[in-house]
């Protein structure tokens, strides 16, 4: 290996090292959207004042399995597992 042959190896490692660093601390300046505002759920949507209202659109339409999926799904941000599984499946049976 020559002196010059060296020296670009060198230059070339110095070269991709920087470029390296650059981008990280590019990366490093990005924000990234908080996580807090997707997993907050609305817990008054499972309140039963909530669940009585859609139970009586329910019972005014029991062949429409969106008021089934809707109900399920305030069961569900009650923590009503079980009924929401119910009406879940009464949904997709109808």
């Amino acid at each position: 290996m020559n002196a010059t042959s060296v020296e670009r190896r060198t230059a070339m490692r110095g070269f991709a090292l920087t470029a390296a660093l650059l981008s990280g601390l590019a990366l490093a300046g990005c924000q990234t959207a908080p996580t807090g505002e997707f997993t907050n759920i609305d817990k008054a949507q499972g309140s039963a004042e909530n669940i009585s209202s859609l139970s009586a659109v329910i019972q005014r339409s029991p062949q429409d399995p969106e008021g089934y999926n809707v109900r399920g799904s305030a069961y569900g941000r009650g923590g009503q597992y079980q009924a929401a599984l119910k009406d879940f499946d009464t949904a997709i049976q109808l």
